[in-house]
């Protein structure tokens, strides 16, 4: 059941306040599990260590300039 749905079942304030401290116990432990690292692929470590400034820039330039080669020869 959704969080939202479960507090909104509550049938009285102390109800209320015993859910949202289950929820708030369930995220901290989520939370607290998903901080553990997990060792990455060499490709992805190098992909994610990557900038992102002038990437789309890059990006750009990757892809067109093939086409700018021909346009400069004919």
């Amino acid at each position: 059941m959704d969080f939202r749905q479960e507090l909104i079942a509550a049938r009285t304030e102390s109800d209320f306040k015993d859910t949202l401290g289950t929820i708030t116990h369930e995220l901290a432990s989520r939370h607290g599990k998903a901080e553990t690292k997990v060792d990455l692929a060499v490709g992805e470590t190098e992909q994610k260590m990557s900038c992102g400034f002038m990437r789309g820039i890059v990006g750009d330039l990757k892809r067109r300039l093939p086409h700018y080669w021909s346009d400069y020869k004919d």
